[in-house]
């Protein structure tokens, strides 16, 4: 953590943090928590009753249930119908880069406006995330010339088990392979309601989770998982709020086996958009068209 004090008095705050050991909503509490100690450092954080490696232990029990053999069943039988990734024109071969270089873009999206894109996907019966991942897959597809292709969606998945799990800090990020098949001249909100149906379909069959179906994919197509699912869409839309004392100003990250992640959040002020994207296969003048 750095602070610079800019030329108007005000500050502003540097965070450079693994991925890998928090989620989106671990990162708003651990922001919300450092801002309840600066703000009353004598007033002590309440206790949180269970670790996150119990929770490892109780979701491991948890999952070797019939259940999980259900789950596995339903996506081994749809290996073969999986699409690929879309066709994409990479600037070098992803296999023979061994120190990646990131990108990042960001867009926002006026609260106002926002504001009448979520009342619009709930008249249509659809989630606001639904509604961005149906115009995400409509530019991915104008953008490679794919009608049809897989697109990862990270979901931030904490069960239950105990009260005090919604405040453990830790990686309960999992995510789920989407297919994505678009019909030319199809209405955007009908796009929008088969991409809803396709991942709640795959949402209900989660305990087999995409880092396993990959694998799964892999094996059948002799492929690596990176040239599997590299196209991403993050929307962390019912996460927590990044609520601090002033305006994410920029963020980038940098992701294992992803080429492209458009990430999407509220920030108060509206929606906020951003695609992180490995520079050295898609220069940022090649993701203009989807920026």
């Amino acid at each position: 953590v750095r602070a610079a004090r800019t030329g108007s008095g005000s500050f502003r705050l540097f965070l450079s943090m693994d991925m890998l050991l928090v989620d989106f909503q671990s990162l708003a509490i651990l922001l919300s928590e450092w801002r309840r100690l600066y703000e009353s450092p004598d007033r002590p954080l309440p206790p949180v009753s269970i670790e996150f490696r119990s929770y490892l232990d109780r979701l491991e029990a948890h999952r070797r249930t019939p259940r999980y053999e259900r789950d596995r069943a339903w996506w081994t039988e749809r290996l073969d119908t999986m699409p690929e990734p879309p066709r994409i024109r990479l600037a070098a071969d992803p296999a023979k880069l061994t120190a990646p270089r990131f990108g990042s873009k960001d867009a926002e999206v006026d609260r106002a406006t926002w504001v009448r894109i979520r009342d619009a996907a709930r008249d249509h019966g659809v989630t606001p995330s639904a509604a961005m991942g149906a115009a995400y897959a409509g530019v991915i597809a104008a953008w490679s010339g794919s009608r049809r292709f897989v697109l990862n969606l990270p979901i931030f998945d904490r069960v239950g088990f105990h009260e005090d799990v919604d405040r453990l800090v830790g990686p309960f990020t999992t995510n789920v392979l989407v297919p994505v098949d678009l019909t030319p001249g199809e209405d955007p909100w009908q796009t929008a309601k088969s991409l809803h149906r396709s991942f709640l379909e795959a949402l209900e069959h989660r305990l087999f989770h995409g880092v396993e179906v990959a694998r799964a994919l892999g094996q059948k197509r002799r492929a690596g998982l990176a040239s599997l699912a590299p196209v991403v869409l993050t929307s962390a839309l019912y996460g927590s709020r990044l609520e601090g004392w002033g305006r994410i100003r920029t963020c980038m990250t940098q992701t294992p086996q992803v080429w492209l992640d458009c990430q999407a959040f509220e920030d108060g002020e509206g929606l906020r958009l951003r695609w992180d994207h490995v520079e050295d296969l898609l220069p940022s003048e090649a993701i203009e068209p989807v920026f």
